[in-house]
């Protein structure tokens, strides 16, 4: 099977420069990246859904290179069934991520074997950067336009 089109699926919270350069870097792989914004059961957002939703937007607003952005109605999986031509894109930074993303794709694989996941590492820059610190940075009244410009556009001061 050829896949056209991937699925970035992730809570995004927030979106930041690490993870819009994994979805530019599988927009070169595939014609179509769909970023889907999801609520996470196991997570306590710090933004609701709706404002990440526009961060992802701000972040590939105006892009050329077929990224674009969805809040998720569906589950990844179900999203790939969807559209039939999607394969699935998981970021990763450093070696800590590889494990469990090789585990998730094991029960990806065992129930759903049509399904690809294509692991993609964030540019080298990005390797420290997680959600987490992006918003201790925000907690902590710093600037976050280095990792994260669209965040105090959609959000504000």
């Amino acid at each position: 099977m050829r896949y056209d089109r991937a699925i970035f699926a992730g809570s995004f919270d927030p979106f930041h420069n690490g993870h819009l350069s994994v979805a530019m870097e599988a927009a070169r792989i595939f014609k179509t990246v769909v970023v889907k914004v999801m609520n996470n059961p196991a997570k306590q957002h710090r933004f609701d859904i709706g404002q990440r939703f526009a961060m992802v937007k701000a972040a590939v607003e105006g892009n050329d290179c077929g990224i674009i952005a969805e809040i998720d109605a569906y589950g990844t999986l179900a999203a790939c069934a969807k559209y039939g031509d999607a394969a699935i894109v998981r970021g990763i930074r450093n070696g800590k991520d590889i494990e469990p993303e090789l585990e998730l794709n094991s029960i990806t694989r065992l129930y759903y074997p049509d399904v690809l996941t294509v692991l993609i590492p964030c540019e080298p820059e990005y390797a420290y950067l997680s959600s987490t610190i992006v918003r201790g940075l925000w907690d902590a009244s710093l600037d976050v336009t280095p990792v994260a410009p669209w965040l105090v556009g959609v959000i504000g001061q």
